[in-house]
């Protein structure tokens, strides 16, 4: 600070300078820095890591934070065979594709709140988020398994074999959609033999494949999911870069953040189902059908228009009749359905 002084005959001046402050320079941080990503996770993993296994693709703030979830959530309830597949997958030079330990923990909890007992899973790897589901399910429980690679499965079918649920699995090799179109066809040829025509349906599916094609799975899984089932789709957060301007993105993540991109916003549009996207391993998104609307949907698309609106009509008369009340779902539609066969 400066002070100059001068007197004017009788009057005093003061002048008080005070120096300009510095300007602390602001951290900038580049586009990688902008997200808090841990790009060895796509890149490669050091051997500590393999060796641990706990590279899994968490986002939250911090490693540290992270591994306080696994170690003080997660790794104690995990099974023992859970945990020897998850160290086999580790030293595979594509480990990142396998499902993070504690979005398994929410699919795990996801499948008994639902009593799944038919389940579909798209994309298995090695077979840790397979193996999670065969313990869940009821022992007369079965999932229908698809992926393109069963190489990558084998390496978990010993484990899978040890654990002794093997009878519960139907892998087959192949892309999955013309897998779906079959099942679809299946479930549309049993609506005309039993009635309600869903009753053959799957009660859970896990999505972990291909990003192109996520849209398409999600039409078809609509239709082959029973009323009131659970749909989880993985990857919808794509490392974080689903919040990175497009110029920041890694090139290794662009084709499918702008594939998630896609996903996220349609599925976020779709009036027909409840979703929830938890910020669990690199994203999962939980999807529930609305049950009115999807009971409608499965029966008109099967039976046509004309036909659909009579079941429906017939089916409310029967059911103010019994005094009772909607929402009314598949109920109405098979009582109504029942009337003009008889």
């Amino acid at each position: 600070m400066y002070i100059i002084c001068w007197r004017r005959k009788k009057t005093l001046f003061v002048i008080f300078f005070l120096p300009r402050p510095k300007q602390r320079k602001r951290k900038t941080q580049g586009c990688a820095g902008s997200l808090n990503l841990n790009w060895n996770n796509l890149r490669g993993m050091d051997n500590e890591k393999k060796r641990s296994a706990s590279f899994s693709k968490g986002l939250l703030q911090s490693g540290e934070l992270y591994q306080y979830v696994l170690e003080t959530n997660v790794y104690p309830r995990e099974p023992e065979l859970l945990k020897e597949l998850r160290d086999m997958t580790a030293t595979h030079p594509r480990a990142i594709m396998a499902t993070a330990p504690d979005a398994g923990q929410l699919i795990a909890m996801l499948l008994k709140l639902t009593n799944a007992k038919r389940t579909i899973e798209v994309g298995v790897f090695t077979g840790y988020s397979l193996l999670l589901t065969a313990f869940t399910i009821p022992e007369d429980g079965k999932i229908v398994a698809i992926d393109m690679n069963r190489e990558a499965y084998e390496i978990g079918l010993p484990v899978i074999r040890k654990a002794g649920v093997e009878n519960k699995i139907e892998f087959i090799e192949s892309e999955a959609l013309p897998v779906l179109d079959q099942l679809l066809e299946d479930i549309r040829m049993k609506y005309f033999k039993i009635l309600p025509g869903n009753e053959n349906g799957f009660d859970f599916a896990f999505i972990d494949a291909d990003k192109i094609n996520y849209w398409k799975y999600h039409e078809r899984l609509m239709k082959l999911v029973k009323v009131g089932g659970i749909v989880v789709y993985d990857n919808t957060l794509w490392a974080g870069s689903v919040a990175m301007p497009e110029e920041c993105t890694p090139e290794i993540l662009r084709e499918g953040r702008e594939r998630t991109l896609e996903f996220n916003k349609l599925l976020a549009a779709d009036p027909l189902v409840e979703i929830s996207l938890a910020p669990l391993g690199d994203g999962i998104t939980i999807v529930c059908t609305e049950l009115f609307i999807q009971s409608l949907n499965h029966f008109k698309h099967v039976c046509g228009g004309s036909l659909f609106n009579y079941c429906i009509s017939q089916g409310i008369m029967k059911l103010n009749k019994e005094s009772q009340r909607p929402p009314f779902s598949f109920k109405c539609l098979v009582l109504g359905f029942r009337l003009l066969l008889v």
